[in-house]
């Protein structure tokens, strides 16, 4: 045993300490990675021998003392580790993509920063069975979700839980939609036939109950204090927390200090690092004056790696103007901004900084942005709807045909992914923002461009948006009060959604609203009776299936201008205006007001005889009325 102790102790020295510490520093990308896998091979080589050896005296009857059964455990921990880190699809290429920067962000915000953040020490957090809630606590921008992420993986790989499930809480949590995203993710089928709020609880907590040590949750991005028993979420739950405000984590959630982990910045070398891999090593590192600029832009960034990564990606275009790197310098350093609660001033100043380094050329793509910031928070967002509010906004310069628009929006969309400024999702067809970017677009669209995001009805009434272009409703918290009536006679465009059924529109809502071309419902309306739009004269695009999903309708009044039934959209992605054959779906249908530019798009047996109030015209916009149910082409109904 002497020999294998001796064995043992070599390894140590020479192999588990450089090996622990480069785990320790485990998504740190630098050019060790070649030199791990080295130790990584001396290891595994070295815990053959020593298990052959421990093989052999467990053959004679020797006592295998435990310092060694623990040695031999430690290795198989380490080796697993370090090859689940070298076989990562993110280290297949050492090539930085534009198309990538997630990937490349990762690497750097897990970094070393042993004394601030520990992966380590949240992974046994994590494993602790005794600790039933654990926080991660850094600034808006530092890398909380992403790591969240990479523990859920680590988590996942160990088997310590078989469910993992992530959702976003956001700065407006909607309970309903928290609730339905953990029910999907754990597998809970006809959660959604369930519409109380209570029911929905109660049956979440049962079935965390049941499986409470096997499941952990991760609450993403919590803002203030929040209920968990009316989610459902009873206090035997496995909970990872992550927050910008060290308050709502220790007295709102109950976390003990040791409980939660502080996420702090980059450390200088890694920082440059940072920004020289997006840039490309060799601009800097060969040109002194090139090399010195970037020294002082990364430390105008403070350490903050979606600061450095945007203001990188937004000068990898003019690597070859120092003007622009000045400039850019100049505008980190002299800046009146106020903030943003929960953001450092230098977040903002740099995804600030890229916005407007995309140009005055590229006002398309800075419109393209700001819509998107209009969405709730991390929702992944389809490119053809993108397209299609495009269409009805008519904001695209020379575009007149669909197709044409397609072509055009997508590349604005592959100009903003190389800014850092969107993100990728699995599906092909979506994008989406990190949230300290919509935060910052949402505060440049309300200062610049008369954009709204309305979270509740004192909100509105403080703020009387008359002059606004665009509102959204996307983080409306109270459907059921909504304004009486939008005071936006330069209304434009309106997203009105909700994670919940929307049951009513007040009479009015729409009357002061008579330049509104692109209404936005994504599917909120189901339980709607009553919908007046005739004030939207520039009303062009309804999608298909929108009216078909009415079914409660009562009352529907379209605008005369409004003409483009069935009318295709976006030929190759297959998206239609609604057909006229949809109103079918409406059975309780008592009053309808529309125009239909030809009887032959007149669908046979359209309407019943629950039809009480209608004015229909076919072909002409006349304006003589009958209240006889027949047909007469050119003329009203």
């Amino acid at each position: 045993m002497e020999i294998v102790i001796s064995v043992v102790a070599k390894i140590a020295e020479y192999t588990l300490k450089p090996v622990g510490r480069q785990l320790g520093y485990l998504f740190y990308y630098t050019r060790n990675v070649e030199k791990l896998n080295t130790q990584l091979q001396q290891l595994n080589d070295a815990q053959n021998r020593l298990q052959r050896r421990v093989q052999d005296a467990q053959n004679n009857c020797q006592v295998i003392e435990a310092d060694v059964t623990t040695w031999l455990a430690t290795f198989g921990q380490i080796s697993q580790e370090a090859n689940t880190f070298l076989n990562h699809p993110d280290h297949a290429t050492v090539v930085c993509s534009c198309g990538s920067p997630p990937h490349l962000l990762m690497r750097h915000r897990l970094s070393r920063k042993a004394t601030k953040m520990s992966i380590q020490g949240i992974m046994t957090a994590v494993r602790d069975g005794n600790r039933r809630r654990i926080g991660l606590h850094g600034m808006g921008g530092i890398g909380k979700t992403m790591l969240a992420k990479e523990i859920a993986k680590l988590a996942k790989e160990e088997e310590l839980f078989s469910k993992v499930v992530i959702t976003t809480i956001s700065q407006a949590p909607n309970i309903k939609e928290i609730q339905q995203h953990i029910a999907e993710m754990l597998d809970m089928t006809t959660f959604s036939q369930n519409e109380s709020i209570d029911k929905r609880a109660q049956l979440l907590r049962t079935r965390l109950e049941q499986d409470e040590s096997k499941i952990l949750l991760i609450l993403d991005d919590i803002w203030k204090e929040l209920n968990l028993e009316e989610i459902g979420i009873h206090d035997g739950c496995k909970i990872l927390v992550t927050s910008r405000y060290l308050h709502v984590l220790r007295n709102s959630m109950g976390m003990a200090e040791s409980d939660v982990f502080f996420i702090g910045a980059l450390e200088s070398s890694e920082a440059i690092d940072l920004f020289k891999k997006i840039i490309g090593d060799t601009k800097v590192e060969n040109n002194a004056y090139y090399k010195a600029l970037a020294l002082k832009i990364v430390e105008e960034c403070a350490g903050l790696p979606i600061a450095i990564a945007t203001v990188a990606h937004a000068l990898k275009c003019y690597t070859d103007d120092s003007s622009m790197w000045k400039d850019a310098l100049q505008r980190l350093r002299s800046s009146n901004f106020t903030g943003i609660e929960g953001m450092h001033d230098k977040v903002y100043l740099s995804i600030r900084l890229s916005y407007d380094f995309l140009g005055s050329q590229e006002e398309e793509a800075k419109l393209l942005l700001l819509l998107c910031a209009l969405h709730k928070e991390d929702e992944e967002i389809q490119v053809e709807d993108l397209i299609r509010y495009f269409v009805g906004w008519r904001s695209l310069q020379g575009i007149y045909r669909v197709e044409d628009a397609r072509n055009r929006v997508n590349s604005l969309v592959v100009k903003l992914k190389a800014h850092c400024l969107l993100l990728d999702c699995r599906d092909k067809g979506r994008v989406k923002m990190h949230d300290v970017i919509r935060d910052v677009c949402i505060t440049i669209g309300k200062e610049d461009h008369g954009h709204r995001m309305m979270s509740n009805i004192v909100m509105y009434e403080d703020e009387r948006p008359k002059a606004s272009k665009a509102i959204s409703f996307a983080d409306y918290d109270d459907f059921y009060n909504l304004p009486p009536e939008l005071e936006c006679p330069n209304l434009e465009l309106l997203l009105l959604s909700s994670g919940s059924t929307l049951e009513s529109i007040p009479d009015e809502f729409f009357k002061q609203t008579g330049l509104l071309k692109v209404l936005i419902m994504n599917g909120a309306l189901k339980r709607l009776q009553v919908l007046d739009l005739r004030g939207c004269r520039n009303l062009r695009v309804i999608e298909a299936h929108v009216i078909s999903n009415l079914t409660q309708m009562e009352e529907l009044y379209l605008p005369h201008e409004f003409e483009g039934w069935d009318e295709i959209i976006n030929e190759e992605g297959g998206i239609r205006n609604a057909s006229l054959i949809e109103i079918k779906s409406m059975q309780r249908l008592t009053a309808l007001h529309l125009f239909v530019p030809s009887e032959h798009i007149l669908p046979q047996g359209l309407f019943t005889e629950k039809l009480e109030r209608y004015r229909i015209c076919i072909g002409s916009r006349s304006d003589s009325v009958s209240s006889r149910y027949e047909f007469q082409a050119g003329s009203w109904m």
